[in-house]
């Protein structure tokens, strides 16, 4: 018997509620067996307390399982600044993959592909959309995986900064199947690092913690390798990828999100905004550090969906039509 219908694998607490709340709310609805799969521990002695307090964000991954009606799962890989101090550096934490990652990419495909060999038909993964080497980890063992369909969701609040999501397609030497919109054009070199710069110099994350000199620096030093080692375009398409919406009407505006079980209609993801602030507002640990307030959560959720051209907000997800050579 398979032990879920549906995994969806989140690098580390909080990107699957943060970036395909409503994916996975759909399939629950549709009563399918839906299993959150947590790769990494953030545990460590040393660092900010909103990345190191191991217990609070635990604690965080279960409520929205159990405010979502998931099964939650943990596997025992470390988080990538624990498992090697090079990552301490944003300059290599958001950098290609190196070669020796290889075996812990092939322990995750192996973990994947056990719950694939138990029945389940599908798995939803990172894109790996701005570049952290541990959802390009989950990424690139989801790409592997034989025996069942595989999605993969935007990364989010990496994807609601402009020219992330082509840039990552890049890397990824994808071409696009299908309708495109204005989220997945490319700009001038110029107004790729200006958007990137202006995301991370607003984020509560720098802001709060350096100066603004200090935080120049930083910045500068996360983007060297969008600077000196992402392609422009891709070079041969060699995978494909196809798009799939999932959008919603959209309910007046509210202050704070309605308690998840008062949400009307919640089958039919009416009020799809509320469903993802009602997942995001589980993290209380994390959700501080890239916006100030739900509101401004809301605000730039919105705002991606426009730029796709849509009315309200929208979660997007891919498929690969070609799929990757082992």
């Amino acid at each position: 018997m398979a032990d879920a219908d549906v995994l969806y694998v989140s690098p580390h607490a909080d990107d699957v509620a943060f970036s395909a709340a409503g994916q996975l709310a759909r399939d629950v609805a549709a009563g399918d067996r839906v299993t959150l799969l947590t790769l990494f521990d953030p545990a460590h002695e040393d660092g900010p307390k909103s990345f190191s307090d191991r217990a609070a964000r635990r604690a965080e991954d279960e409520a929205f399982a159990r405010a979502f009606g998931v099964t939650l799962e943990r596997a025992p890989f470390a988080d990538a600044i624990v498992r090697r101090r090079r990552y301490r550096s944003p300059q290599r934490l958001f950098a290609p993959l190196r070669a020796d990652e290889a075996p812990l990419v092939d322990e995750v495909r192996a973990l994947l592909q056990a719950h694939v060999d138990r029945g389940c038909a599908r798995v939803v993964a990172p894109l790996g959309v701005g570049g952290h080497v541990d959802h390009q980890i989950a990424h690139r063992a989801s790409s592997f995986l034989r025996g069942s369909s595989v999605r993969y969701y935007e990364d989010t609040p990496y994807v609601l900064t402009p020219y992330q999501l082509p840039r990552r397609l890049a890397r990824l030497d994808a071409e696009v199947v299908g309708a495109r919109d204005a989220t997945l054009e490319r700009g001038t070199v110029r107004a790729e690092l200006g958007a990137a710069a202006s995301s991370w110099m607003s984020a509560p994350l720098l802001q709060d913690r350096l100066g603004p000199r200090l935080r120049k620096l930083a910045v500068a030093t996360i983007l060297t390798p969008e600077w000196t080692r992402w392609p422009r375009r891709s070079r041969t398409g060699a995978r494909r990828f196809a798009a799939e919406l999932l959008e919603a009407a959209e309910p007046p505006a509210v202050a704070e999100p309605p308690a998840f079980a008062e949400l009307p209609a919640f089958a039919e993801l009416r009020h799809l905004v509320d469903v993802k602030l009602r997942a995001i507002a589980c993290y209380s640990s994390q959700w501080p550090l890239f916006y100030r307030t739900l509101d401004e959560w809301r605000d730039a959720l919105a705002a991606y969906g426009r730029r796709m051209g849509r009315a309200g907000v929208v979660e997007r997800s891919w498929c690969e039509v070609t799929p990757a050579a082992p």
